[in-house]
């Protein structure tokens, strides 16, 4: 941190540090030195047993889990970790936990002294339990489901609210996350609404779409490809999705700080005639309006994957960015009769940093028939579905929507 303040304060270029990466010990639930059975066996501290006591109705239910009769449990004096949480991996884990967060809290702590910049750690997690679906095994990415197959002690969910009390100094904890069950990690990282970062996940097309539900639904200030510099820049679908999240960024931003809703969503890619691995739809209710996203057939299923998010700009204006996708609105007021397309516009970035935007065409016909604001992927004119392309690719993949609805 010397050296860093020494070379770059005047620059800023490291915004922030990563003090460890996947802390935690594979290949056993704890440490098992002599050192380390003599910390096992001794008292726990009692810092941490009143924590858990006053605090256990606040943890992760990951942990609650783990330990159902905690709360409000009143720990006999001078127990150590058995007798306090019983035999097992969850306490070994526990164990780790502690000490891997209490020493690295001594790391950060006297780095950040020197130079104050944004710290956090990131965790290798575990196998998730009945949420193994996808056509990759969540054991190829995370060794399984035990401590010590995983990182025994390391920043996961089951030990999260141990890390963040014993390492204040951290900003955050951020999970790398490679397997199957994308949606369902970054619903538990919202945690106690820490900031939320993605500092390694998969660099592939599969990756990518999964950017867009990070950053649109749960507010990532990061989602970081790990490898990407081994890929072409030609060919790696992160160059033209990116380009799109770049060219509305200031638009993500501004709905952040002023409170405004965003959704981002996805669909894989698959071989037509396989079953389809993406959930049919994706929905979510905002001001007033129920938005039903779902692929973009183009006369016939492509299996092209699909991508995007929805911004709330104001009143019933939306802004819908990427490609291959239809978004309905569906009015949430009883009184409803019907719900149409007011105005479609395809909208093009002239200033990056004010976000400022010109109109290149308007959408309202063909293109956007009934309830649906159809967001095609930018191959459809290449498939050639016949002599009149109804369908028309959004040449920017950003549009501006406004739906209406009679009583």
């Amino acid at each position: 941190m010397k050296l860093l303040k020494q070379v770059d304060e005047q620059y800023g270029t490291v915004i922030m540090v990563q003090v460890q990466n996947e802390v935690g010990l594979v290949g056993d639930s704890r440490d098992r030195h002599p050192d380390g059975d003599a910390l096992f066996n001794a008292p726990v501290p009692s810092r941490l047993l009143q924590h858990i006591s006053s605090q256990y109705e606040t943890f992760t239910p990951y942990f609650r889990q783990n330990y159902p009769k905690l709360g409000g449990y009143r720990f006999e004096p001078n127990s150590n970790w058995i007798q306090a949480f019983g035999h097992g991996l969850n306490t070994d884990e526990l164990f780790m936990a502690y000490h891997f967060a209490s020493y690295l809290e001594h790391v950060a702590a006297a780095g950040r002294a020197i130079y104050d910049i944004p710290m956090f750690a990131n965790a290798w997690l575990r196998a998730q339990l009945g949420h193994d679906s996808g056509p990759v095994p969540a054991t190829l990415f995370t060794g399984g489901r035990v401590p010590g197959a995983y990182p025994s002690g390391g920043p996961i969910e089951t030990v999260l609210d141990i890390w963040h009390f014993c390492a204040p100094t951290f900003d955050f904890l951020a999970p790398d996350i490679y397997h199957a069950q994308y949606e369902h990690l970054c619903e538990a990282w919202q945690h106690k609404k820490q900031p939320f970062f993605i500092p390694e996940q998969r660099h592939d097309l599969h990756g990518a779409g999964r950017s867009w539900y990070a950053i649109g639904t749960h507010g990532a200030m990061g989602v970081s490809p790990f490898g990407l510099d081994s890929d072409d820049p030609l060919t790696s679908p992160f160059t033209s999705h990116y380009k799109i999240l770049r060219e509305v960024s200031t638009h993500i931003l501004e709905a952040r700080e002023d409170g405004r809703r965003t959704f981002g969503f996805f669909f894989d890619q698959y071989v037509v005639g396989d079953v389809d691995p993406s959930p049919p739809s994706w929905k979510e209710t905002i001001s007033g309006w129920s938005i039903t996203v779902e692929r973009e057939p183009c006369f016939g299923p492509s299996g092209e994957a699909a991508f995007g998010l929805i911004i709330h700009l104001r009143d019933n204006r939306f802004l819908l960015v990427g490609q291959g996708y239809t978004a309905k609105f569906a009015s949430t007021d009883p009184l409803c009769k019907y719900n149409g397309v007011l105005e479609f516009l395809e909208k093009e970035i002239v200033d990056h940093e004010t976000g400022e935007m010109h109109t290149s065409r308007i959408l309202n016909g063909d293109e956007a028939p009934g309830n649906c604001f159809k967001m095609p992927s930018i191959n459809v004119n290449r498939r050639g579905n016949g002599p009149v392309h109804i369908f028309v690719a959004a040449k920017t993949s950003i549009a501006e929507a406004e739906p209406f609805y009679l009583k």
